[in-house]
């Protein structure tokens, strides 16, 4: 498993294995295995990340928040996710493509421009 971690007040950005671009915002920390599994790209979030997902109609992109109680999942698109611990909501925002954000008995699909809030309480 390979961490990255942005230091409080930076920002840092990685290179994933397939191409894809994660901009971690303060105090973040993202967790990504190498290699990927055979069957998905799978990585966890911790505070606020920008995500330029590779486009790859055989294995999703999934990103895991909130210990696991909340899923992002995509092809190929560009998104916005903000998940601090400490923080009562967790929001995604879509760019560009199209996410659908899995939580605990509920599935919402977003559409560019739209934003998902999640209360975790």
């Amino acid at each position: 498993m390979v961490t990255v971690r942005s230091n409080p007040g930076m920002r840092t950005s990685c290179n994933l294995p397939d191409g894809t671009v994660a901009y971690l915002n303060s105090g973040s920390t993202l967790i990504y295995p190498v290699p990927y599994d055979k069957d998905k790209r799978a990585v966890t979030l911790d505070g606020e990340g920008y995500f330029k997902v590779t486009h790859d109609s055989k294995k999703p992109f999934i990103v895991s928040v909130a210990d696991g109680k909340m899923r992002v999942k995509v092809l190929g698109t560009e998104f916005n996710v903000d998940a601090y611990p400490e923080e009562k909501n967790t929001y995604t925002t879509l760019v560009s493509g199209k996410v659908k954000v899995d939580t605990d008995g509920q599935t919402v699909i977003l559409d560019p421009g739209m934003q998902s809030v999640v209360n975790d309480e």
